[in-house]
């Protein structure tokens, strides 16, 4: 008669307990994280048509001065971390382009043109996210 190992038995048993909790926990974890993905991204899209997109248009439509852009992007973007733009790459950028331009309406051609590549005319007239 073979001998029974409980204490072997007990050990594989809380070894497949805790992968099974660990697993259930990771799935948690990636479930949750999804989620806020789902819920930034939302965020970010509501915010892209209330309050950039309207100072987007302004400004490619010119009835929005460029001092007067760059002031209200910058707000919008201090108010809502919703993304990166207030290091090196973003704000700070234009703001030093802004401050070492020496022709405002050249660096306002240029901006309007970077801009009117980077969202379609249809997108910037009608107010709407692109289709």
């Amino acid at each position: 008669m073979e001998k029974v190992n409980f204490k072997n038995q007990l050990l594989v048993h809380l070894s497949t307990v805790a992968v099974s909790k660990c697993s259930y926990r990771s799935w948690v974890n990636i479930q949750s994280a999804r989620t806020e993905e789902v819920i930034l991204d939302k965020n970010r899209c509501e915010l892209i048509e209330k309050q950039l997109a309207p100072a987007i248009q302004a400004f490619l439509t010119g009835s929005m001065p460029l001092a007067e852009f760059k002031t209200e992007i910058d707000s919008i973007n201090k108010q809502n971390t919703l993304w990166e733009f207030s290091g090196i790459k973003g704000q700070m950028f234009f703001n030093l382009l802004f401050n070492a331009c020496t022709d405002e309406a050249e660096l306002t051609a240029e901006l309007t043109a970077a801009i009117s590549l980077l969202f379609p005319y249809s997108w910037h007239t009608n107010l709407g996210a692109p289709s």
